[in-house]
């Protein structure tokens, strides 16, 4: 919970603090149901329990302990979303895309030299930054494309490779990854069979006769079948992305990508896509 006081996007002071007394008064008052069935029996100053009465007692304890645990996960939930309604569109984008299934796991990933996953301090803490919306300190104010820097712009920008970087990283560690998991005739790059005279119904389709993807590997699904594999990095702030939700925002990607190859590994490489 972060301060407004520079006319930035953020969640405000009063709000971080009624969020604050709420968690509190929560606490607390799980804490008294919790343990008042013991609290009880304390205050009885029995020396003995009968089996029955203790067999009872074990019972309310289980179940004011799951009403204490659904209780909790319901405020957290309420807190999350009140947060998140304080948070401006391109925040809640942010808090979308940290919130999907194995966004945080680099953050714990074992830092391998082979596999890249080293980054020195600098390269750390931009990497932090640009999780969390952070400006970048030492960043030239302008582009060498000529327009306004900003984090956004630089994950989109064709000037300097660094987008073509970052899908060659992605892809050339997916084959490395399906070598050292047992996968046969790894290729980068594989050139996909020449059409000779078969009709793609898509107008959407690849017809070139040197088209490729990314990646294709023997023994990802099943024993000797062969898998294609294509890769797209892409901006989800960036305006042709940030319109939808995340999720669909993948789907189209995907779906993109299966227009374009999705027929022609199936029909003429008699493969999966």
């Amino acid at each position: 919970v972060s301060t407004q006081s520079t006319g930035s996007s953020g969640i405000n002071a009063e709000y971080g603090k009624q969020w604050y007394q709420r968690r509190v008064r929560g606490e607390y008052t799980r804490s008294i149901d919790t343990t008042a069935p013991l609290s009880k029996v304390i205050l009885e100053q029995c020396i003995t329990i009968e089996p029955e009465r203790a067999w009872a007692l074990a019972t309310e304890l289980k179940s004011a302990k799951q009403l204490m645990v659904t209780s909790k996960r319901a405020m957290e939930k309420n807190a999350v979303q009140g947060v998140i309604s304080h948070m401006s569109a391109s925040e809640q984008r942010r808090h979308e895309e940290l919130s999907a299934r194995g966004a945080s796991t680099w953050i714990t990933t074992l830092p391998l030299q082979e596999h890249g996953f080293v980054l020195n301090k600098q390269e750390w803490w931009d990497a932090m930054a640009m999780r969390y919306g952070f400006e970048l300190e030492g960043v030239p104010p302008t582009c060498g494309c000529g327009k306004t820097n900003s984090i956004e712009h630089s994950l989109s920008c064709a000037r300097g490779g660094f987008v073509y970087m970052r899908h060659n990283q992605l892809r050339d560690l997916t084959a490395n990854l399906l070598h050292e998991a047992g996968c046969k005739d790894v290729v980068v790059e594989p050139r996909l069979l020449p059409l000779t005279g078969e009709v793609l119904t898509l107008k959407s389709a690849n017809n070139a006769n040197d088209a490729r993807l990314d990646v294709s590997a023997r023994g990802v699904w099943s024993p000797g079948d062969k898998t294609f594999l294509d890769f797209r990095v892409f901006n989800s702030l960036a305006p042709s992305n940030n319109t939808l939700p995340l999720d669909r925002a993948l789907l189209k990607h995907e779906d993109e990508k299966k227009r374009v190859y999705n027929e022609r590994v199936l029909e003429v490489e008699k493969s999966t896509f």
